[in-house]
């Protein structure tokens, strides 16, 4: 057989790729949706954190209710690069939590600025809810909270969440109640951290 260039070898005579690149370890190819991209360290981690806007006072009691966080003020610079740019770990309109694959895992921080009370609520209890419905039926999280302080003041209360198919079709929306009397929350916010990723 002749020498033949490999630059000149066509199909079906091709048997090795050609201008092959190769990258630094821990490094993958990052399409960016044009035709081109960039090798870079694909990170699956990330970070977003959610302040309601304009809501305005949240008033609790032995009923559970929903948490409403509008999303107005956003820091999503640091989201996982799987929906930077995209989407969003919180949804503002539905206020659930709004994951991005089966078998993720997130620790979730949620801040309450309680600014008043009524009657002598001593324990709050937190609810993580995938139901999708107005109340919660589905609670795959509960947390309590005890209430020792007076207001105004601002509780953080963090916990880890993982993400089932029922989790994925609904999200997962936060409810809250006191023991007793009422409280009162103002401008709420959420901090969303991806630990994991269920589909890499």
């Amino acid at each position: 057989m002749a020498n033949i260039e490999h630059v000149n070898i066509t199909d079906p005579n091709i048997h090795e790729p050609k201008g092959v690149a190769a990258a630094s370890v821990g490094q993958v190819y990052v399409a960016d949706g044009s035709g081109s991209g960039d090798w870079s360290t694909y990170n699956w981690h990330g970070w977003a954190d959610y302040a309601d806007g304009a809501t305005g006072n949240q008033v609790f009691n032995q009923t559970a209710a929903k948490i409403q966080i509008d999303s107005g003020t956003v820091v999503g610079t640091y989201l996982p690069l799987a929906i930077r740019g995209t989407g969003n770990l919180w949804n503002g309109t539905s206020d659930k939590i709004t994951p991005i694959a089966l078998g993720d895992a997130y620790m979730v921080r949620l801040t309450l600025p309680f600014t008043a009370e009524s009657g002598t609520p001593t324990l709050l209890t937190l609810k993580v809810d995938v139901s999708g419905t107005t109340a919660p039926s589905n609670v795959v999280n509960e947390i309590d909270i005890p209430f020792t302080k007076t207001p105004s003041f601002n509780h953080d209360v963090s916990f880890p969440i993982y993400i089932t198919q029922t989790f994925m079709t609904n999200g997962g929306q936060l409810f809250l109640t006191c023991d007793a009397g009422t409280v009162t929350v103002n401008s709420p916010s959420i901090f969303i951290t991806r630990l994991s990723a269920g589909n890499l």
